[in-house]
């Protein structure tokens, strides 16, 4: 089963996904932690929900100064290619051991264009594993159209 997080931009789906992790206390995934220097977006880190290990994953590129090999730029933002691997093959880890529910934060445009964590969710979908994802709400049909999504959950953050 699908278990879809959805709300807005800032709209606590990484929380409710944290919090779900840890009222279940079983299973294991990735959250996207935003980084904030004043107003403006510094950066992301992703974090590894059982060991707390985490990884810079996204960088403004008014910050960036060659902190990682770039996978990809969506606007303003630098994708860190090591991320990708790391997240996908410790995914894949988890499949193969029956790992469930996986949580994976935010699937989006890159997705959406069969980049960034695509093969990774093709392969949770697949799996038959519970999984929890998050989605941006304006995405959302987008995202369950694109992966042929039919037996899901969806938990709306904005009511």
């Amino acid at each position: 089963m699908v278990t879809i997080i959805t709300g807005t931009i800032n709209g606590y789906k990484t929380t409710k996904m944290h919090e779900l992790y840890h009222l279940n206390k079983f299973g294991d995934g990735f959250l996207s932690i935003k980084k904030m220097i004043d107003d403006h977006v510094h950066s992301y880190n992703i974090m590894k929900l059982s060991t707390k290990e985490t990884r810079l994953f996204i960088k403004h590129e008014q910050f960036f100064n060659n902190d990682f090999k770039i996978a990809f730029k969506l606007g303003p933002y630098l994708f860190n290619q090591e991320v990708f691997i790391w997240v996908h093959d410790e995914i894949n880890h988890f499949i193969k051991n029956n790992v469930e529910p996986i949580y994976l934060d935010e699937i989006g445009l890159l997705e959406l264009d069969n980049k960034g964590f695509h093969q990774t969710v093709l392969a949770l979908i697949t799996s038959n594993l519970n999984c929890v994802i998050t989605v941006r709400k304006n995405l959302l049909k987008d995202i369950i159209n694109h992966y042929n999504i039919e037996a899901f959950t969806l938990i709306d953050t904005t009511s």
